[in-house]
């Protein structure tokens, strides 16, 4: 699905061959549901369900108007943040990569600014695992610093204090394997 050049441009796409897209509440919960199954460690559903999520994502993204444009953009963000994450998992680095720049681009669309943070994250997790600690580290480093004022607010939400936490992590993971143990210390 990400090789699927045809779905980067509407340029490139007979309108009649992609179908209707997908209600945004039933793309919302099929968005649900993947990452679910990622956190319960049933990669071969999520593995069985990116390729499907990721096209309808699309389909839903460009036939958006108005105020639902941004909640698709949204979904579809999430949707390259499954695909990045179970990729890596399974040790598809370069398509996680790619499914990580795909999805920060949409999410910078989608006006939420926690969706563009969460996709900086899954980014980061690329390059551990195409052992590029210095640019895992860059763009974790470069997301923590950017989220820290909304993270250090004293009415910050969960999912802000999440992400936060997940960019900290990855910087702790790329000095622990430096072994620099203070700075390691210093992010968890």
């Amino acid at each position: 699905a990400l090789m699927d050049y045809s779905q980067l441009s509407p340029l490139l796409t007979d309108d009649d061959r992609g179908g209707e897209p997908p209600p945004l509440d039933q793309l919302a919960q099929r968005v649900n549901d993947t990452f679910d199954a990622y956190q319960r460690s049933r990669f071969g559903y999520v593995t069985a369900q990116a390729p499907a999520l990721l096209r309808d994502a699309i389909l839903a993204a460009r036939h958006a108007d108005g105020n639902r444009r941004g909640r698709a953009h949204e979904l579809l963000a999430l949707s390259y943040q499954a695909a990045a994450s179970v990729l890596t998992k399974l040790g598809e680095s370069d398509l996680a990569w790619i499914a990580a720049d795909r999805g920060i681009l949409i999410a910078e669309q989608s006006g939420d600014p926690l969706a563009t943070f969460a996709s900086l994250f899954r980014m980061a997790h690329a390059f551990i695992t195409l052992r590029r600690p210095e640019q895992a580290e860059r763009v974790a480093a470069d997301g923590a610093e950017a989220l820290r004022p909304l993270a250090e607010h004293p009415d910050c939400d969960p999912p802000t204090l999440s992400v936060y936490g997940a960019l900290h992590l990855v910087q702790a993971v790329v000095h622990a394997r430096e072994g620099n143990r203070a700075t390691t210390r210093t992010h968890i």
